[in-house]
C-alpha cells in the first residue's frame, strides 16, 4: 500500500514537471480569468449595494449615517449576488428596486438590523464599561459580533451554563437575537481549536 502511493505520487510529480510553458501560461491565464470574474461579481454587489443604501435614506452630512428601514436585517455577498435579508411581514413593503435586478436575492430572515444593532450596542458597551471590569459576567465574555450572514448576534463566551445565561440577560441584554458560542481554546497538548459550540439565546 504505501510503495503503491509512493510511486503514484511520483508519477504525479512528474506530470505536473512536464506541463510546457505554453500549458502554464494557459492555466495562469486562466486562474487570472476567473480572479478577474470574481472581482468583477463582487463589484456589482457593492454597486448594488450602494443602490439599495440609497433607498435608505443615506446621509452623505451626518456622518455618512443610514436609517435602516424595518423590513431590512442585513446583507451579504455570495457568488457575486447581493443577498438581502427582508424581515418576516414585511416583504409587501420592500422597494421596487430589489425585484427588478437579479442581482439581488432576498432571503427572510427574523431580525431586523436594527434589533441586531442594538443587541450588538447593549453586550459592546458592557464589556468596554469600565464599571463592570471585575463583574464575574464580564469576565467570561470574549467578542461580541454582529453577523449579517447569519442574521444574529454572535457572543462568544467561557461559559454556557444555564445560571450564567440567565444572569446575562439580567445584566446585559435579553435580546432573543443573540446566539451564545463558546469561546475557542487552544488544547494544551495538542494544540488543536475545538469547533465552537452555539446555542439559541430561547431559554
Amino acid at each position: 500500500m504505501n510503495k503503491t502511493l509512493f510511486f503514484s505520487f511520483l508519477s504525479l510529480i512528474c506530470c505536473i514537471s512536464s506541463y510546457s510553458s505554453e500549458e502554464t501560461s494557459y492555466l495562469n491565464g486562466n486562474s487570472t480569468n476567473l480572479q478577474q470574474t470574481s472581482f468583477n461579481g463582487e463589484a456589482k454587489a457593492l454597486a448594488a449595494w450602494n443602490k439599495l443604501k440609497e433607498t435608505f435614506g443615506y446621509s452623505h452630512t451626518v456622518s455618512d449615517s443610514i436609517e435602516y428601514p424595518d423590513y431590512y436585517g442585513g446583507s451579504y455577498i455570495e457568488d457575486g449576488k447581493l443577498i438581502v435579508y427582508i424581515v418576516k411581514g414585511y416583504n409587501e413593503k420592500t422597494p421596487q428596486l430589489l425585484s427588478s435586478d437579479p442581482i439581488f436575492v432576498t432571503k427572510e430572515c427574523d431580525y431586523s438590523y436594527n434589533e441586531l444593532l442594538k443587541a450588538a450596542n447593549e453586550v459592546s458597551e458592557f464589556m468596554v464599561s469600565e464599571k463592570n471590569a471585575e463583574n464575574p459576567i464580564r469576565e467570561k465574555l470574549s467578542l461580541c459580533s454582529l453577523s449579517e450572514t447569519f442574521n444574529r448576534v454572535e457572543v462568544y463566551v467561557n461559559d454556557l451554563s444555564p445560571s450564567f445565561i440567565s444572569e446575562f440577560k439580567k445584566q446585559v441584554s435579553n435580546s432573543p437575537a443573540i446566539k451564545f458560542i463558546i469561546a475557542p481554546k487552544y488544547d494544551d497538548f495538542e494544540n488543536i481549536v475545538p469547533t465552537p459550540i452555539i446555542i439559541d439565546n430561547n431559554l
